[in-house]
């Protein structure tokens, strides 16, 4: 009996070790791969260079909306209640988009209250819409166009960086990345104009800046 008991037990220490020695192996298995893929990208980033997107600056006119909430009123015209900070940016003639992509209007702004709305705490923007780019929908969210930046340099808000409290973005020079210091003036969800620092030759990284540092060898996958 005793001598049964001890031989379950040897091959039950037999299994825990094998199952130990099989995870001990995958381990080793794993980090060579991890090694090995380090060491691919890293040869590869040496051969050719950091992997990134470029972009040509161009100047361009740049169109900045506010969004609204137009409701159908009993009189099947198109009301929005809006705050002061949006109603000070809004005028009569003003046209109005399904959304900040779009190249056709589907409306206008007709009139835009003085006074304060005493229920609503808001003031009132009658305007007027074409009822079949809504589709028969009683409230929906609509664009106004209220400026259009003429000529500027527009670029998205998370390639610009900061640094020793000045915005910089990446630049490619001879296949070399470069910081370039830049001056930033208006933005908003459009993006953010660039009121200085960057000139119509450069070409700006888009994609694969994380990775970059000062004189960088970079592979141009696109541009």
């Amino acid at each position: 009996m005793a001598r049964r008991i001890k031989k379950r037990n040897l091959v039950y220490c037999l299994i825990i070790l094998s199952f130990i020695f099989g995870i001990f192996i995958k381990q080793i298995f794993i980090r060579n791969e991890r090694n090995r893929e380090i060491s691919s990208v890293t040869a590869e980033w040496n051969n050719k260079g950091k992997p990134v997107i470029v972009r040509k600056i161009v100047k361009k006119n740049v169109n900045i909306y506010v969004k609204i909430t137009a409701s159908l009123a009993a009189d099947q015209n198109y009301r929005a209640y809006v705050p002061k900070i949006i109603q000070e940016k809004l005028q009569p003639n003003q046209l109005i988009f399904l959304t900040d992509e779009e190249k056709n209007p589907i409306g206008k702004v007709v009139t835009v209250s003085e006074d304060i709305d005493v229920n609503t705490g808001m003031f009132l923007i009658k305007i007027a819409l074409d009822p079949k780019a809504l589709a028969g929908r009683e409230k929906a969210i609509v664009y106004v166009n209220v400026k259009v930046l003429k000529n500027v340099i527009c670029l998205p808000r998370e390639i610009i960086a900061f640094d020793k409290k000045q915005n910089y973005v990446w630049t490619v020079k001879d296949n070399c990345a470069k910081k370039k210091v830049v001056i930033i003036g208006e933005h908003n969800g459009y993006g953010t104009v660039i009121k200085g620092g960057l000139s119509k030759s450069d070409w700006v990284v888009f994609k694969g800046y994380t990775i970059l540092f000062e004189g960088d060898k970079v592979n141009v996958l696109q541009n």
